[in-house]
Formats: structure tokens, sequence, C-alpha cells
């Protein structure tokens, strides 16, 4: 992911959890009795839910969401039970902050698996968050700062503010944290994490209360469905080029039906290109040459097939009829340039004057060739007519690359 992308899908990914906050409050605040009355019956549901997130968690290996998990688990019972040092008013009281300071924890670390270190690492962070927090809270709460207070009750449309304007501007300041990290690596994991603390902030400021059952099982709902929706990329998608790869390509030939056409293409000389410039560059190129296959119109779906080919499945569409759509494609990948710096293998290793190496940047360009095939009454498998595309892709290549050849022509 480049920038840019990285930032629409962080947009994307937060206006939707804002979105699901102020639904929930919607919901909440206008929720019938009898709504509530018939949800009070079901108290078993955050606990199952929430074990249920925990087991798929640690089948798929989310570490940190699997403390999360159990985290919102424990959450269900600590906040009426007192400890020496606490009342059960103080654990209420500082409930909220633990929750929202542990997310924050596990948003800036990594996954380090389900070893007794890499548990003890994870849970180490985010004691250290939680303490950090906690600790900064009690000072603020010795300070004498009631222009804070009014402040925030000023601006605010708090119903049932528990917390010293100190306490919420703390709170705003571990959420702005958790949003930091969660812009700078907007992942499905970090998601779940992050919705999380947004609910927690819009519960706490809003209502003055801890989560709800309700809102317990949605979040652990929300987990399940991230955490599949994170294994299906993982599957199916192509972890260097971000599009879908083989095995989605398999799974789709499932969808299609008796008229689509199928394009393989290839990078011209890549193997020429890796050699020169390091395998650094050429998975660069392969991020480029993928962008612009996935960018393909007229209804064709993109997949890496393996190394430098890509596949292109055309639905109700001849090859003819689809050879407009691949031209469109051949002329981006090799009218788009490549930025290669000086310090390249290329330049064999330079040395500037001064000793540092060379800073002076190339422009490099690279070419694809295309191969089309439609399925016809000769060719009714998708193997067949994959092959066809392949053979027709050698055709291309013959015929000097950085061309589209059909099948049958």
């Amino acid at each position: 992911m480049d920038f840019v992308d990285t930032a629409k899908f962080a947009l994307k990914s937060l206006f939707g959890q804002l979105i699901f906050i102020v639904l929930l409050i919607v919901c909440i605040d206008n929720l019938p009795i009898m709504v509530g009355q018939y949800l009070q019956k079901l108290q078993w549901l955050p606990h199952s839910l929430l074990i249920i997130a925990a087991i798929m968690a640690m089948q798929f290996g989310h570490s940190r969401l699997f403390i999360a998990s159990c985290l919102l688990f424990a959450s269900l019972y600590v906040g009426s039970i007192p400890t020496a040092y606490l009342t059960v008013e103080q654990v209420q009281h500082f409930l909220p902050l633990v929750l929202i300071s542990s997310m924050v924890g596990l948003l800036w670390e990594r996954d380090r698996g389900f070893s007794v270190y890499g548990l003890a690492a994870s849970v180490s962070v985010m004691v250290a968050s939680c303490s950090a927090v906690i600790l900064t809270s009690m000072y603020l709460q010795s300070l004498s700062m009631p222009w804070l207070t009014q402040l925030f009750q000023q601006s605010t449309t708090v119903k049932a503010l528990k917390f010293n304007g100190a306490e919420v501007l703390l709170m705003l300041i571990v959420q702005f944290i958790g949003l930091v990290r969660f812009t700078l690596k907007p992942t499905n994991r970090h998601a779940a994490l992050m919705l999380v603390t947004l609910s927690v902030t819009g519960m706490m400021l809003y209502f003055g209360q801890l989560l709800p059952q309700l809102m317990l099982s949605l979040l652990a709902a929300a987990f399940c469905v991230l955490i599949l929706h994170d294994s299906y990329n993982m599957a199916f998608k192509d972890e260097l080029t971000g599009i879908k790869g083989r095995r989605a390509l398999m799974q789709h030939t499932a969808t299609l039906g008796k008229k689509y056409t199928v394009v393989m293409g290839d990078v011209d000389k890549f193997k020429r290109f890796n050699d020169k410039y390091g395998h650094e560059v050429g998975d660069q190129v392969l991020k480029m040459v993928a962008t612009c296959v996935d960018e393909v119109s007229g209804g064709g779906k993109a997949f890496r097939y393996g190394g430098e080919e890509f596949t292109i499945v055309f639905q109700h569409k001849t090859a003819q009829q689809a050879k407009v759509f691949v031209e469109e494609v051949r002329e981006a990948i090799g009218a788009r340039p490549f930025l290669l710096r000086g310090t390249g293998r290329e330049q064999n290793n330079a040395k500037g004057r001064n000793g540092a190496a060379s800073t002076k940047r190339q422009e490099v360009f690279v070419t694809a060739s295309f191969g089309i095939a439609e399925r016809d009454n000769q060719l009714t498998e998708f193997e067949d007519v994959m092959k066809a595309a392949d053979q027709a892709l050698y055709k291309a290549k013959a015929a000097g690359r950085n061309c589209v050849q059909l099948a049958k022509q």
C-alpha cells in the first residue's frame, strides 16, 4: 500500500467506525423498554461471543485480539469486584481508562504468537500503558483545575459525566495516540482495537457508564467479522501486490458461466530486469504492474497467477471485446515510469566525489505481453481456456513482446 491507498483505507475504516458508534448510541438512547427487557434475557450473549472471538483469534494467530477479547470478557466481572486498594466505585471509575489505554498499548504492539514469551511481552506492554495512564490520572486528580472541568462541561453535550476535565482530556489524548497508530497502519486488527477505544470513549463521555451488554456483543461480533475478513485476505490476496491471488482465481472459476474470456499477462524480460536491478526493485515493479492490471475496465477481474504472471477474467465478453481493455492495460504499464535511485545495482555501487553513494535518479520503463482466449465449443473447461491464453501469450512474446495476441486469429 502506498501513502494514498493507506490514507483512503484509514479514512474509510474510521468513517465506518464512527457511523457504527453514532448509530449505536442513538439506538441505545432510544431503545424501547420492551426491547431492553428482551435483551436482559440474553445476558449469555456477550460472554459467548467474546469466547468465540477469543477462540477464533487464537485459531488464526491474532494474539492481540485474543488478549483484547479476554480483557473485555474480564470487564464483565471486575467492575463489581473491589480490590484491596480500590472500592467498587473507584474500580468502575478507572476501568474505562484501563480499557482504552490497554487497547492503545496493543495498537502499538505487534502480534507475537501464543508462546509464553510472546503473550508475556504483549501483556507487559499493555500493563505498562495502563500504569502510565492511571498514574497520570491520579496525578491530575491531585491538581486543582476547575477551569478545565468547566470547559468540557460547557463545550460538550455530556449527559452524566463522572470524570473531571483533566481526566476527559487524558482520555482524549490517549484516544488520539491510538488514532495516530491506526492512521499509520490501518489494518483489520487495528480497526478492531480502535473500535473498542471509540466505543468506550463514546459510552463514558455520553452516558457516563461502562459498556452495556449490547455493545459488548456487537464488539465481539465485529471482532469475529474482522478476523474472518483478515483471514480471507491472507488466504485469497497476494501478499506482495495486494491484488487477488491464484486461490481466489480458482474460487472465481466456479462462478463463471458459459461465456467468458481469460487473459494471461507476463512482464517482459523480468528475469533480466531482476538480475540487473535486484529483487527489491523487481518487487516494486511487480506492485506497479499489479496496480495497472487491477485497474482494468470492462468488468475484468485481475489476479496474480504467480511470479511475474497475471490473469484477467472477463465474464460475458468475447476475446475481441476484451482485447480493447487489455490494450489499455498494456499501454498504461508501458507509459508508467519507474524511478530508480542511483544506488542500485545498475550503478555498480559507484561512489561519489566525497565517497558517498550517488543519489542520481533514473527512470526506467517496463512492458508486458498478453494472450487472450475465450470459452467456446472446443474449449469448455477453464483449464483449457487458460492454457490457450497461455499459448497466445507465447505468440505475443514471439511477435516482439509488448503486444496482445488472441488465441484464434
